[in-house]
């Protein structure tokens, strides 16, 4: 259905930031208050499930891939 358009090194800053920020979410008295909290868990959540499936729809929408060129 959809291609990967993430590279290796792209995958694995969003895994990292993702689990940060999920973490943080509940974590951390700064993001545990209010609308705040509800961003963190969200932007978290995308930003580990793009890194697990390797698939940005935004960079998709954008022309965007930052993986390796396709072989044809």
């Amino acid at each position: 259905m959809f291609t990967r358009n993430e590279g290796t090194v792209d995958r694995g800053i969003r895994l990292v930031v993702g689990l940060a920020l999920l973490w943080g979410a509940w974590n951390v008295a700064a993001l545990q208050a209010g609308a705040l909290h509800w961003v963190a868990i969200v932007v978290g959540a995308l930003m580990l499930i793009t890194g697990l499936t390797g698939m940005c729809l935004l960079y998709n929408l954008l022309g965007i891939n930052t993986g390796a060129p396709e072989r044809s």
